[in-house]
């Protein structure tokens, strides 16, 4: 007899769990077959990384600073050069404004910019019909002038003939006393009318004078060998010169000598004297510096902003016609020069390590604000340098001229080529 099979034994087999199920290499990529890390593995690792940061603060907190690192530059023996700067401008030595003394309508002008010229070269004309026509008249009136001085002349000879005539037979009691005294005062009246023509004759000669002069300066000249800088001018325009004489032209002498104007503020004026050497710059050319002098410092203050400065005219040698009126230079002056001398950078004498003047502020406060005074009195100055061990050491100095930024050091221990410190050096950033 056959045993009945159950409903349970006729399932097929279980499939296997779809987690279980794919292809291998695509569950090895997606990470399916990787067992879970427990869960203290990673509190440990957050209790590490926490760790550390605790020790890296700890160490940073109780480390020590690393000592100072200092810029230094050498002391060295040489040449220092003190010098004033001061800006201006340059111009022509010798500069002339021509105008012109006529009025009238121009016809020509004859030279341009930049045209040489030499002395009585005509630079302009003007039209000359009204000036001729006025010639013209003053010469008529001289005429007639000098006809009523004749005529004058020969009234009085008649007048004074009369006179005579009068007296002589006044004389003779032919004639009375008035007809003397009346005879008389015509000789003087017609003497007089001598004086009046001849006057006028005058006054109608210094008119055609007058008239010429105008005629012939209505052709303008050059007063001066030179070149033109600048024409104000065109043909066809109308002077009027009765109440101001307009300028036409500008004419230098000569660019090739030329001077420098410059302002010097009343700081370094007292430094600053006639025959000193000096040298400028201009921007047209940078890399290039022009020798000069000093000619005369005037006396003249200038004031401006509150600022007063006094102009010293300096030489210029412009042979070679680089240069142009109106530049804008830079002078230096050199008023000084000391050679073989000790010079240390300004920034030395002006530094104090910060521990040093840490300390010092606080003497200045229990001092009530006075600074201390310097052990050795003719050494008020100090320089830093430093010792064998890498600390700064103070130096006293005594010190003379400066140039600005180096000085001459005029007493102390200071040798040559010892290194100053100047400057803390910046630490780098990590």
């Amino acid at each position: 007899m056959t045993e009945p099979t159950s409903q349970a034994d006729e399932r097929p087999e279980d499939p296997k769990p779809a987690s279980k199920q794919g292809n291998p290499e695509v569950r090895k990529r997606l990470g399916l077959d990787q067992r879970k890390r427990p869960k203290w593995l990673g509190r440990i690792v957050v209790l590490a990384v926490v760790g550390l940061i605790v020790v890296a603060i700890a160490w940073r907190v109780t480390r020590k600073p690393p000592p100072p690192s200092y810029v230094t530059a050498p002391s060295v023996q040489g040449v220092l050069k003190v010098t004033v700067v001061a800006t201006g401008s340059l111009d022509a030595l010798e500069t002339v404004d021509v105008g012109a003394e006529t009025s009238g309508r121009v016809l020509e002008v004859l030279v341009d910019f930049n045209d040489p010229v030499e002395a009585g070269q005509p630079l302009l004309r003007l039209d000359t019909e009204q000036l001729e026509a006025r010639v013209d008249e003053t010469k008529a009136q001289l005429v007639a002038a000098n006809a009523s001085v004749r005529s004058a002349v020969a009234s009085a000879k008649e007048a004074r003939l009369a006179a005579k005539r009068s007296g002589e037979l006044f004389e003779k009691q032919l004639a009375s006393e008035a007809q003397l005294e009346q005879a008389r005062a015509a000789a003087a009246r017609a003497q007089a009318s001598v004086s009046s023509a001849s006057a006028q004759a005058t006054v109608a000669r210094a008119s055609l004078k007058a008239a010429e002069a105008a005629r012939d300066r209505a052709t303008v000249t050059s007063p001066i060998d030179g070149i033109v800088l600048s024409r104000n001018v065109e043909a066809g325009q109308t002077l009027a010169s009765q109440f101001q004489v307009p300028v036409l032209f500008r004419i230098a002498k000569d660019l090739r000598q030329m001077e420098l104007a410059i302002q010097i503020d009343e700081a370094d004026v007292a430094k600053v004297v006639e025959g000193q050497e000096a040298s400028f710059t201009v921007d047209a050319y940078e890399a290039r510096t022009f020798p000069s002098k000093v000619i005369s410092l005037r006396n003249v203050p200038t004031t401006d902003q509150n600022v007063v400065t006094y102009e010293a005219i300096l030489s210029v040698d412009n042979e070679q016609r680089l240069l142009r009126p109106g530049m804008t230079a830079t002078a230096t002056i050199v008023t000084s020069r000391k050679e073989d001398v000790l010079i240390v950078p300004n920034a030395a004498l002006r530094f104090t390590p910060p521990e040093v003047l840490a300390k010092e502020e606080a003497l200045k406060k229990l001092n009530g604000g006075k600074d201390e005074a310097p052990e050795d009195e003719s050494l008020p100055f100090r320089v830093w340098t430093l010792d064998d061990d890498g600390q700064a050491k103070a130096i006293a100095v005594s010190i003379g001229a400066t140039d600005g930024s180096h000085t001459e050091v005029t007493g102390g221990d200071l040798k040559p080529d010892t290194p100053l410190i100047v400057d803390l050096e910046e630490p780098k950033r990590r």
